[in-house]
């Protein structure tokens, strides 16, 4: 008999961001592994997938139109920043109850963030008793949110999940052992499932346009904390210096942004009036910045602020195989999956001294720009297929007991 999951994912596709890839990916394979996934999401849905449901999240689709925007715009600025969808969170787990096909087959699936899917699991186990999986794509704790409120406020709702969900999956090792340490009386619960990529979604290099310039690229949003900075400091003091001559470089930085979110800004300003960085602060469709990443010299990938995450865009680089340059934390997840990835790379790390950072840019820029295949770890290791397998498990050993 076939096992049941009620995925809560507020982004799904067709939206195209990242947040919206994981929940897909287990929805595309479960049911290789015996679970028919049944998903609620607050994407719109323009072509009719088989058990997606859209539930509109009302305040955020029409801003300042309704009572329910104040009332979440208000507890967002005094306790909870960055918590979209909290009365999508109600909607959304009245609707998941009355689409459980078998609540004796049925696990439900909160994959954040946002927090709201979680707030909705939660309603959906205590008003039907179903077991709960609460997957966390990146830590409850938003970085933007001040300490205090992280204390108080983030860090009980942690640990309210924790005690109430029957199984928390991270998305990195660090995290689980952040978990670990940190509630060691729960460790059963814990699992892993990285992130990692879509066998079926091919992603290969392509013929390198002819130009004078070797071009660096990244694509992604720059927020605080995750910011290019000394990379341009670094860019700045070599072309001065005449470490890299002013036409042989040429750095993309091609994502949502702000002036805020970078430091140095007016070292950006100063690169960009010389023709040496380009800065587009907007989102581009998936398939364009896809061809710019296929198409480029070599990839830019920042993640500095957390020791404990990897950004969705890793898997894609390391499949397109050209060179990576990564400003990120030493011994972090990021730097384990590079190191073992079999993609040319260099790491620099935020407490790099400005030689450091400037030696290590300039052995970078020597790297071939030939396409390098990865290694056959990491095709196993970050297989959709193989995570969904691991996901059907857990789902199955909740059901099991539930039944005991």
């Amino acid at each position: 008999m076939k096992s049941n999951l009620l995925i809560l994912a507020h982004a799904f596709p067709p939206e195209n961001i990242s947040g919206a890839a994981r929940p897909y990916r287990f929805y595309r394979y479960l049911p290789e592994y015996g679970v028919s996934p049944v998903v609620i999401t607050a994407s719109a849905q323009r072509d009719k997938q088989i058990n997606v449901h859209f539930v509109r999240d009302v305040p955020r689709d029409y801003p300042r139109q309704t009572l329910t925007w104040h009332i979440e715009r208000l507890v967002r600025k005094l306790l909870l920043p960055g918590a979209l969808g909290l009365t999508w969170s109600r909607h959304a787990a009245l609707r998941a109850q009355k689409l459980v096909p078998a609540p004796e087959r049925t696990v439900v699936l909160s994959t954040s963030p946002p927090l709201s899917t979680h707030l909705a699991a939660a309603q959906i186990k205590k008003k039907l008793g179903i077991p709960w999986i609460a997957d966390f794509r990146d830590p409850l704790n938003p970085a933007s949110s001040p300490a205090g409120r992280k204390t108080n406020i983030y860090s009980l709702l942690e640990a309210y999940i924790v005690r109430h969900a029957d199984a928390l999956i991270a998305n990195t090792d660090a995290m689980l052992k952040l978990w670990c340490d940190q509630y060691p009386d729960q460790r059963q619960k814990f699992h892993v499932i990285w992130n990692g990529f879509d066998p079926s979604d091919s992603v290969t290099p392509a013929a390198i346009p002819p130009r004078p310039y070797k071009h660096l690229v990244h694509l992604g949003e720059l927020y605080d904390g995750r910011h290019p900075a000394p990379i341009l400091s670094s860019i700045q003091r070599l072309v001065a210096n005449g470490g890299i001559a002013q036409n042989s470089l040429h750095l993309s930085l091609i994502g949502p942004s702000s002036d805020e979110a970078i430091p140095n800004i007016e070292i950006l300003r100063q690169l960009i009036d010389i023709g040496i960085v380009e800065y587009i602060p907007t989102l581009i469709p998936r398939d364009e910045a896809r061809c710019i990443a296929c198409t480029a010299d070599a990839l830019l990938l920042l993640q500095p602020q957390s020791a404990v995450q990897v950004p969705a865009k890793l898997f894609e680089y390391i499949r397109v195989g050209r060179p990576i340059l990564a400003y990120i934390k030493r011994n972090s997840p990021v730097e384990y999956i590079l190191n073992n990835s079999g993609i040319p790379h260099q790491c620099i790390y935020p407490d790099d001294s400005q030689q450091d950072v400037d030696s290590k840019l300039l052995a970078f820029l020597t790297l071939s720009n030939n396409a390098t295949a990865h290694s056959q770890w990491f095709s196993e290791q970050f297989n959709a297929r193989r995570q969904s397998q691991a996901l059907a498990r857990i789902v199955e050993s909740l059901i099991s007991v539930r039944q005991k």
